[in-house]
């Protein structure tokens, strides 16, 4: 039983791990802006990653025996994260992506002006 528990609590972190990194790629959505293209791109890199880390998970917890105590703490972890710290972190996350880009952008329009002046 104890096992089972361990394997739950894991399964439980799992699905609140993958929500975060999901939610890091709505950060570089909202912060940074992308083609279609990109982010369907993007997307789908995601839910690859995203099958092989569970299926990995799946195996290595039961030898590959789908277990349902393990898609329920998936499941739970999963909206847990989204309807805990989820909206937190994507806002903070943006605000933060959003004020480097334009500090990194300070230095480029310098050496960009820099560079006008030295073809003159």
């Amino acid at each position: 039983m104890s096992y089972e528990l361990h394997a739950f609590a894991r399964a439980f972190f799992h699905g609140a791990a993958l929500c975060w990194i999901y939610d890091g790629l709505t950060v570089w959505r909202l912060a940074r802006k992308s083609g279609r293209v990109a982010v369907d791109l993007r997307d789908l890199l995601f839910w690859i990653f995203a099958a092989l880390v569970t299926f990995r998970y799946f195996y290595t917890v039961s030898s590959g025996s789908l277990r349902g105590y393990l898609f329920v703490g998936i499941v739970l972890g999963s909206l847990a994260w989204k309807y805990s710290l989820s909206s937190y972190y994507v806002k903070a996350g943006t605000v933060v992506l959003k004020f480097l880009g334009k500090v990194w952008n300070i230095p480029a329009k310098v050496l960009k002006k820099i560079g006008k002046k030295v073809e003159i």
